[in-house]
């Protein structure tokens, strides 16, 4: 057997169950989310571990990739920050992490990353930035 053969055998023995953005259990998180965005908010997407199937139990969270509008005023540090605010007066603790803002809800681990989108000028355009930043968020940063 091969070392990667024994790693997918453990992985598959602790792989987290599945979820996916549309579970209930994200459903008043996903209404503050937009309700705190308003009008700037372009998506919401689930990305990391549970985006690609890699959770493991007990140890994996939910990332949610919020994506702002690009004429959205507010620098990233602004809209951390007001983030931060809302989801505290919502009644959740946070957790202030490197680029996002991690919460516990449900018994699930979210980790909220919220990001500004630039100016492009094709939805082709638009639609590779986020599919390279999502890649690089779950692939190729320190985790």
């Amino acid at each position: 057997m091969t070392s990667d053969e024994y790693l997918k055998i453990i992985i598959a023995k602790k792989k987290a169950d599945s979820i996916s953005i549309d579970d209930w259990r994200l459903t008043n998180v996903k209404t503050t989310l937009r309700t705190w965005a308003g009008q700037q908010l372009s998506s919401l997407k689930q990305s990391g571990s549970s985006a690609k199937g890699t959770a493991l139990k007990g140890i994996a969270d939910f990332d949610i990739f919020i994506s702002l509008k690009s004429d959205t005023t507010e620098t990233l540090k602004e809209i951390y920050n007001k983030l931060d605010t809302t989801l505290k007066n919502a009644g959740w603790a946070t957790r202030r992490q490197n680029v996002s803002m991690g919460i516990t809800h449900n018994n699930l681990k979210i980790d909220l990353v919220p990001v500004k989108l630039h100016h492009y000028y094709s939805p082709g355009e638009l639609e590779a930035a986020l599919e390279m930043f999502v890649d690089r968020y779950n692939n190729r940063r320190y985790h």
